[in-house]
């Protein structure tokens, strides 16, 4: 018992330092922070993340496939993206094209879906891995999201949150049908069995959202160890209160955390400067 203790306060030492490390990472005036933690039960990290806040692209990967595999599926995916939505490419998309930008994200989720499938056909011992994978792309005051699996991006407008991306998982698709509750999915016994992801037994197929950003708007990307642990509302009203992306960042953390910390936490906040409507972004 001791021992497992000593454990768990070593993990969340280190955790703890792990946030500090990465919401300093973009500098005090940045309008975007990332933190991730192991969380209170895993012994290892499967998250994985990209805050290029000058390139105006954030995602947030998380793997599965076991500890090694999962670690390696994710930071697989972070760099195919990071490497295919380079800043040339982004700085050609139109600012609000959402057609250009469906295409252009896809692309490259394809990518990584592609990446994963060589490394497992090279490394049989790694058959199975796979991840989810949520991006988002600022361009101007039009923000562009495209998902595979459950990492979600919420927009919160007005203190109040929306679901951007699309869970891909059984329990979601019972929702959608009407045959659970959105409620009752929240703790579905089926909620994090995926029916699509990147390296899985098909192409993906991603999901894609554009919406205009208004003055006050906040956007929150995350892996499931958040959102499984703490609520919509509780999530939006920390944004809200935040003064800054770097401290609604750590409270969303810890709040998940405090909460149980069931899996690996990655959260990203993002603090938006646009103008007025009708101004340029």
């Amino acid at each position: 018992m001791k021992r497992r203790l000593q454990g768990w306060l070593k993990r969340r030492e280190k955790g703890r330092e792990e946030i500090r490390a990465v919401a300093a990472e973009e500098g005090p005036e940045s309008y975007a922070a990332a933190a991730t933690h192991v969380g209170r039960v895993r012994e290892g990290n499967e998250d994985a993340y990209l805050c290029a806040a000058g390139r105006g692209l954030f995602l947030i990967a998380d793997g599965m496939g076991g500890h090694v595999a999962g670690e390696q599926a994710s930071a697989a995916v972070v760099r195919a993206v990071d490497a295919f939505l380079t800043p040339e490419r982004l700085a050609e998309l139109p600012r609000e094209e959402c057609d250009a930008a469906r295409e252009l994200l896809g692309e490259a989720l394809r990518e990584a879906d592609a990446v994963i499938r060589r490394a497992t056909e090279e490394r049989p011992e790694l058959q199975g891995m796979g991840s989810t994978a949520v991006i988002a792309v600022l361009r101007g005051s039009a923000l562009h999201i495209a998902n595979v699996g459950d990492s979600r991006a919420y927009l919160v407008r007005g203190g109040q949150p929306k679901l951007l991306s699309r869970d891909h998982s059984v329990a979601a698709l019972l929702a959608e049908r009407g045959e659970i509750s959105l409620e009752d999915a929240r703790t579905h016994p089926l909620r994090n069995q995926l029916r699509e992801c990147l390296g899985g037994h098909r192409v993906p197929r991603p999901d894609y959202a554009c919406v205009p950003m208004l003055p006050g708007d906040r956007v929150v990307l995350c892996s499931d160890g958040l959102w499984d642990m703490v609520s919509d509302q509780e999530m939006a009203a920390m944004v809200a209160n935040g003064t800054d992306p770097r401290s609604a960042t750590a409270a969303l953390v810890r709040a998940a955390n405090d909460a149980g910390g069931r899996d690996n936490i990655t959260v990203m906040v993002l603090f938006p400067e646009v103008g007025e409507p009708g101004e340029p972004g």
